[in-house]
């Protein structure tokens, strides 16, 4: 790790996670973050100097911040829809010398001139994988030598307590799969009412712990929806092994989920669905969710071709082709345990501090 003081001006939004950012900090000299969207979870940052982006006079603000804190390097986060790509690109435009580094996670695989400028006209980037980075360079063809592979937004390790309860299974006999996360009734990649149904058909208990989403006409995402809440509150009327639960914290992760035996990443969508091509990159947050209390992870074996790589190389999980391969993953007890000793073992291998160090490297590497 570079021995160079960093003083580090995160912008943009940092997503799920929020404080991992704390971990950051205490790793480097300086962070302030710079935010385009408030999430309220920031209240709790209370060790990281925090300001609104303003609406006018933005890059004049960003280089008050960057001479007040002497700020040598930015560090612009994190997807498409937050308006980081917007602020990135004022800064750009702006001719401000410092360096910046795009992270990018979340988008709609639709290309466009903004997004071409943040991942081309920046000092470095940062893609979640390697999937990812081969996307890109077949559409804008990004450079290599300023390419860089981590995820964005793990959760932190203080959340991997062994605060851990016995399984429900081995109380009435019947596997408990947990799906946490956004869940929608959009026929996409988060609605997962056709498993609770299957699910439902061969015994298996399903518990929801979510954000009920959907989407408005630009197709932006709405979050806390009511039509979708009341979808789901519907189908557990109907499906008796289905039971729907009040959001938790980070806190609660290791506790309250290691009750049951295994968590679920996304429903598979057709190869013409809007969403495909995104979902074969992507690697939801949700996955450091489930290590966090040492669940394995199942995941559709068609589709979702970055994350049934990690789950594969990293033996956290199993990919399945079908509803009764499923079932049968989810009855194997041995083959359950087994899989919860080895993520047990090493859990803390997928938490933001595990990483930390190389995303200092990184920015280390074009600091000024």
């Amino acid at each position: 790790m570079s021995a160079k003081p960093l003083n580090i001006l995160v912008l943009g939004c940092l997503g799920p996670n929020q404080n991992r950012i704390s971990s950051l900090a205490k790793t480097v000299n300086r962070v302030i973050y710079a935010y385009t969207e408030f999430n309220p979870s920031q209240i709790l940052l209370d060790d990281i100097i925090q300001v609104a982006i303003p609406r006018r006079n933005m890059s004049a603000f960003i280089e008050y911040i960057s001479i007040r804190y002497e700020i040598n390097v930015i560090y612009s986060l994190l997807n498409s829809h937050d308006e980081s790509t917007e602020a990135t690109i004022e800064l750009i435009e702006s001719g401000l010398k410092i360096p910046i580094i795009r992270h990018y996670k979340e988008h709609p695989c639709f290309p466009t001139v903004e997004e071409k400028k943040v991942l081309t006209e920046t000092a470095g980037q940062i893609y979640i994988n390697q999937e990812s980075f081969n996307y890109f360079h077949s559409v804008y063809g990004v450079d290599k030598s300023t390419a860089h592979y981590l995820d964005a937004d793990m959760i932190s390790k203080q959340y991997m307590t062994d605060n851990f309860q016995s399984k429900l299974s081995a109380e009435d006999g019947k596997p408990h799969l947990l799906i946490a996360g956004s869940m929608s009734a959009l026929n996409d990649r988060l609605d997962v009412r056709e498993l609770c149904s299957e699910m439902d058909k061969r015994n298996i208990c399903v518990h929801l712990y979510g954000n009920m989403v959907s989407e408005n006409s630009e197709g932006y995402q709405i979050f806390y929806d009511k039509a979708t809440a009341l979808e789901y509150q519907k189908l557990t009327t109907t499906l008796k092994n289905t039971t729907l639960h009040s959001f938790i914290t980070p806190e609660m992760f290791a506790f309250e989920w290691s009750k049951y035996d295994a968590g679920f990443m996304h429903s598979s969508v057709p190869s013409s669905h809007p969403t495909s091509q995104f979902e074969e990159l992507n690697m939801p947050y949700r996955y450091t969710a489930y290590l966090c209390a040492g669940l394995p992870i199942c995941i559709p074996s068609v589709g979702q071709s970055a994350m049934k790589r990690f789950v594969g190389e990293n033996k956290i999980g199993f990919s399945f082709k079908d509803y009764d391969e499923l079932s049968n993953i989810l009855h194997d007890r041995t083959l359950l345990k087994t899989s919860e000793k080895r993520i047990r073992e090493r859990r803390t291998d997928f938490s933001f501090e595990f990483s930390v160090n190389k995303l200092i490297d990184i920015l280390s590497k074009y600091s000024l």
